[in-house]
């Protein structure tokens, strides 16, 4: 017999609203900034700003968000090679993807209920309850999370790829049922998304085992009649896992997962999950309170978890009572429990009991079996009212929250008010309240931070920064020494005492610290930067100018140390050292940078121009330099600026005393 096909017009209506509810929810993240983690997996990320050679795209610092996660590594990379650190780009990605595992989750529900132990009660408004179902999971705050946070989209991407390859195996059992020649492609396709997804997050492990229980439950019968009938299927699911090994074997996730953690030990880790698994039920039902950072206090002993253990266990009940009686429900079960398997187990996320974002595949699982379960209210208009009202007031909540996130300074004073005895929290909102020159406000942050943990090096490390800004350099050099003692090589501590050497005038010890704060952090950008500053002060040339090579290798639009390195091509003393070429390069990509409209920025170029022989153009140059530095208040630099110009009138290029 002939299936019947529904129109293409009709087959895409449901994608391209499911499309139009995500730009809708979501559209108000395209103006936020990067947050948290972010700066590591991001903006202070080498590996992403070249897309070849490939596997420095597929890498990513230890211990960061993409570490051991090449994909989403290598999405990262493509979004700063489309436009650089710009957040809207990113945005954007993390949207789009979300929308496109929104569908491929309407087409796994749609699939899943033209079962044929499902169909004869749940064809006839299969593609209404997986429309309903996966425009609900879409909308849903407990997402904010994962794309507002740019960096988790590794979360966003897994989601994607494990609803797509129960989709696909769903297509590819339905194609076999019905003797289509489409069932080897599906199968592909589905080996591919876990592949794909293992390549995303190390949680897609548990798709395979999903599978095999849609099978079991839908399909054989059994698992061992599933294995027998698909074995090659499986077979090829499990390579994924083989996958994992080199990913994790090749990857560094740092200390970000460590049977080792100083915060809890795997069994304190396993028991503190009963309590956040039953809160993860909760935020799915009333999303409230949504927290970036929250701190779930680590349970050192069973009797303040014994009733989460107990709510757990009923569910872990049911599932395996569903399961023995082939009920369909155990699969809401099994998808949920899987998913969350990886992270709420034995093995400490350092620092992080609870995380909103790890429900971004089992909260499919819950919104699915409640939507599955009203299916059956009387009345099509009723059905349609309420998903509706569901739908409109999670979309409003989602639009809120995404709103929270709209500067630094917002999230981490709504986390701190949230989550108040979290020290990363205070830490964090102290930085933003730094950036934002609130000094004051910032230490408060920071000692609130250093009293709640006080053995975290990175929290003195923060203080003593804010100390020197406002020269208090005896407290900052407590609040270092703090730090260094905690962690003797911590890369921070030695670069701020790098700072407090120079604010000493003592440029050799200074040279020293920048020294071993560059040697314990090749990346700390400013460890290279101010190295350079302080052999200029001890007269080592040519050292300076390497110092400042290795900042711009690190950071190619480091503004400083391109002046600093053309000035000293410019105007060095040693004629060894000097070159104009080199000098007119640095000095133009000096100017190019977000900072290059600065007197002092101009002033070198002008050096530079006299130094290859280009008097008019010094003159010219100087002129604009010293009218700049007059308008922005600085007569000093002014006056300096136009004795050079002097200098330049009689072609004659300046030299440092």
């Amino acid at each position: 017999m002939k299936r019947q096909t529904t129109p293409v017009p009709l087959l895409l209506a449901p994608y391209a609203a499911l499309a139009a509810a995500g730009v809708a929810v979501y559209a108000n993240t395209l103006g936020n900034p990067f947050v948290f983690d972010d700066g590591l997996a991001i903006t202070n990320n080498p590996h992403l700003r070249s897309l070849w050679p490939l596997w420095e795209a597929l890498g990513a610092p230890p211990g960061s968000a993409a570490s051991g996660r090449p994909l989403a590594a290598l999405s990262l990379a493509l979004n700063y090679a489309l436009g650089g650190l710009v957040p809207r780009g990113y945005h954007l990605f993390n949207i789009g993807v979300h929308v496109a595992a929104a569908g491929a989750l309407f087409a796994a529900i749609g699939v899943l209920l033209r079962t044929p132990r499902l169909a004869a009660r749940h064809q006839a408004r299969a593609r209404p309850v997986a429309f309903a179902a996966a425009l609900i999971w879409l909308v849903h705050p407990l997402h904010t999370a994962a794309l507002d946070h740019v960096c988790y989209r590794n979360e966003v991407l897994i989601g994607c790829f494990f609803f797509l390859a129960i989709a696909a195996f769903g297509r590819a059992l339905e194609s076999a049922r019905l003797g289509s020649a489409a069932a080897p492609r599906w199968t592909a396709l589905t080996v591919a998304a876990c592949l794909l997804g293992v390549a995303s997050k190390e949680v897609m492990a548990a798709a395979p085992v999903v599978l095999l229980a849609y099978d079991a439950l839908f399909e054989a019968g059994s698992v061992r009649e599933a294995l027998r009938r698909r074995g090659r299927t499986y077979a090829g699911c499990a390579v994924s896992w083989l996958f994992l090994v080199v990913l994790l074997v090749t990857g560094d996730r740092g200390a970000a997962v460590t049977a080792q953690s100083r915060f809890c030990t795997p069994l304190d880790y396993a028991r503190s999950q009963f309590g956040v698994v039953l809160h993860y039920l909760r935020l799915a039902v009333w999303p409230r309170p949504l927290v970036l950072d929250a701190d779930w206090p680590v349970a050192k002993s069973w009797a303040p978890v014994l009733p989460a253990l107990l709510a757990i266990a009923a569910l872990w009940a049911a599932t395996a009572w569903a399961w023995r009686r082939r009920s369909a429900w155990a699969f809401a079960g099994v998808l949920f429990f899987a998913a969350l398997a990886p992270t709420s187990s034995v093995v400490p996320i350092t620092g992080v009991l609870m995380a909103e974002h790890r429900m971004y595949v089992p909260l499919a699982a819950l919104v699915t079996a409640a939507v599955v379960a009203l299916s059956g209210i009387p009345g099509r208009m009723v059905r349609a009212g309420l998903c509706g009202l569901v739908v409109v007031a999670l979309g409003t909540v989602t639009v809120r929250r995404n709103a929270d996130y709209a500067t630094a300074l917002r999230i981490w004073t709504d986390t701190v008010q949230k989550a108040p005895h979290n020290p990363r929290a205070h830490t964090n909102l102290g930085n933003a309240q730094l950036a934002a020159g609130d000094i004051k406000s910032a230490l408060a942050s920071f000692r609130t931070a250093a009293q709640l943990d006080p053995l975290d090096a990175a929290v003195q490390v923060n203080l003593a920064g804010g100390l020197i800004r406002q020269n208090r350099l005896d407290e900052a050099a407590t609040a270092v020494e703090t730090a260094l003692r905690i962690r003797p090589n911590d890369a921070g501590a030695l670069y701020n005492q790098g700072l407090l050497h120079l604010r000493h005038d003592d440029a050799a010890a200074a040279a020293a610290a920048f020294r071993r704060a560059a040697a314990a952090d090749p990346q700390l950008v400013e460890a290279h930067y101010n190295l350079g500053v302080a052999l200029v002060q001890q007269r080592a040339w040519r050292d300076a100018i390497e110092a400042f090579r290795h900042a711009v290798q690190e950071e190619p639009r480091h503004a400083g140390a391109l002046n600093n390195a053309a000035w000293l091509f410019a105007t060095c003393p040693d004629a060894a050292v000097r070159s104009a070429s080199e000098a007119l390069e640095w000095a133009q990509r000096a100017i190019a940078t977000p900072a290059g409209e600065d007197p002092e920025f101009l002033d070198t170029l002008a050096a530079a121009y006299a130094e290859a022989g280009r008097f008019p153009e010094a003159i010219e140059t100087a002129h604009r330099a010293s009218d700049l530095a007059a308008r922005r208040g600085r007569p000093d630099l002014a006056s300096r600026i136009d004795a050079r110009s002097a200098l330049y009138a009689t072609a004659r290029p300046y030299r440092m005393p």
